[in-house]
């Protein structure tokens, strides 16, 4: 057994100085710290709790449930209209999307797979710091975060606003421009489980854009266990602020049961469902179950009385499913007529204008 730790720390030095990091040993290396993080997120065996996110005067509701390696989270705003976003369930280990909302016109939805994200833009994780950008779409565990491909990473101890942190510096290769990088440094504090309590992230080193997000407050679930409940996050344009957000927790409930129901993803009755997964377009009876099931048709959304009576005619696809080249075509037009409009409009105060002069 003492051979297979000494093992392991020597790799993990190995690996660290591979890859230029600054190891400062014992439980503060790379790979101990993921696991003292992980051990942390562990003790959260289940979370159900509304979680809302204030961004001027637009607001999301996300109400996400969690069991064991199961989750659910229902997707809420009023960026538009009070209404559905969707939901999200696990499923084989990917998360399986529900689309009802506004995205969709009433009585059509939409199943797809994110692939296997359980952490997906639904989850609360990345917002308030207990999950860790892979890139800039999808936040991950901090095993998967540090074993990723990197320009750099380092850990250091610093001591910051009266606190013993951790720093961990990872510089990752822009997705579309390999010269370029997003910059992440993570604060994490022994004394609440290394969970990490703050997040800078710069494109380039540059330290007039960037981003902070720091958790604003924890709430110890029961001795020695602790959540995090509120994270503020500042946005940062030619080193002044640009734009502010909240995010925080309501009627959250960590460690108690949750009845398994809740994770079945429900679709609603009587709606024509297009679903990606399976590759097929169905409407849902009167219990949500599908019925006369027809091959999916690319970029359309067959109408509910085509799927009950046999072939017949398509409603207008939404305008988001079109192809570019229709979209396009649709705002040539509008530019056009606009532009004719404001032509015309000139023209008409010149020739008053000339009138008025004789």
């Amino acid at each position: 057994m003492f051979m297979m730790l000494g093992d392991s720390v020597m790799w993990g030095i190995a690996l660290n100085l591979l890859v230029g990091a600054v190891s400062i040993g014992g439980p503060d290396s790379l790979e101990d710290l993921a696991a003292l993080h992980g051990a942390a997120v562990a003790r959260w065996e289940s979370i159900d709790g509304n979680f809302e996110m204030i961004e001027g005067q637009h607001r999301f509701v996300l109400h996400y449930q969690k069991s064991g390696n199961r989750f659910r989270c229902d997707e809420h705003s009023n960026l538009f209209l009070p209404d559905d976003l969707g939901s999200g369930v696990s499923r084989d280990g990917k998360t399986i999307r529900l689309q009802t909302g506004p995205t969709y016109k009433k009585g059509q939805a939409l199943i797809n797979a994110s692939g296997n994200d359980p952490y997906f833009r639904c989850n609360p994780a990345e917002q308030l710091l207990f999950g860790f950008l892979r890139h800039p779409e999808h936040a991950v565990n901090m095993s998967e975060f540090i074993t990723q491909p990197t320009k750099s990473r380092s850990i250091s101890k610093i001591r910051q606003d009266g606190r013993d942190l951790i720093q961990l510096s990872v510089s990752l290769p822009h997705i579309q421009f390999p010269e370029m990088s997003y910059d992440f440094e993570y604060y994490l504090d022994p004394s609440i489980n290394y969970l990490a309590r703050k997040v800078i992230i710069r494109i380039n080193q540059r330290e007039d854009d960037r981003t902070e997000r720091e958790v604003t407050e924890f709430r110890e679930i029961s001795p020695g266990v602790f959540f995090p409940t509120r994270s503020k996050t500042v946005h940062y344009s030619k080193s002044k602020p640009e734009s502010t957000s909240e995010f925080r927790t309501i009627n959250l409930r960590v460690n108690e049961p949750i009845d398994e129901s809740a994770f079945n993803l429900t679709i609603p009755p009587g709606v024509v469902v297009r679903d990606e997964i399976l590759g097929r377009q169905y409407k849902t009876d009167a219990n949500g179950q599908p019925i006369d099931s027809k091959a999916l048709i690319p970029g359309k959304m067959v109408s509910s009385s085509a799927i009950m009576s046999g072939p017949g005619t398509a409603e207008p696809t939404p305008y988001h499913q079109r192809p570019a080249s229709e979209q396009a075509g649709s705002v040539f037009w509008i530019i056009l007529g606009l532009t004719v409009l404001g032509l015309a409009t000139v023209v008409y105060f010149f020739i008053r204008r000339a009138r008025r002069a004789y």
